[in-house]
């Protein structure tokens, strides 16, 4: 890689909804947003690795930014659709009425995500 770029790909895939993705916004309405999907990547990194400082390092605290950067692309074409929050109270049941349907991603589609990092490199252990 060229050392000269401000930011490099450390991951750059297409991620596929397996079933109706429920992420909304602030309105309600599906959203998938780069901010939800790199908190989740620091709750999973400080959940499975005992790192000290290094959460900090790679996704900043208040003194500094952060080195990772995530990316979402593809999302404004993904198709919605309304989806029961509990499939097993499907509101075609006779039985079972009361079913609560929200809109969602429909699964089946896909978006793209890339990560990379900024200024300082990351060590080793965390880029393999």
């Amino acid at each position: 890689m060229n050392g000269n770029k401000k930011s490099r790909i450390l991951h750059d895939v297409d991620v596929i909804l397996l079933s109706p993705c429920f992420c909304k916004g602030a309105y309600e309405t599906p959203e998938i947003r780069a901010p939800s999907i790199r908190g989740m990547l620091r709750w999973w990194f400080n959940t499975l690795v005992d790192a000290g400082n290094e959460e900090s390092n790679i996704f900043g605290d208040t003194n500094k930014s952060s080195s990772v950067v995530v990316r979402v692309d593809g999302t404004e074409n993904l198709k919605r659709g309304k989806y029961a929050l509990l499939p097993h109270k499907n509101a075609s049941n006779p039985i079972k009425k009361n079913a609560i349907e929200k809109e969602a991603f429909n699964f089946c589609q896909s978006f793209r995500l890339i990560i990379s990092y900024r200024r300082q490199k990351l060590s080793d252990k965390h880029c393999d």
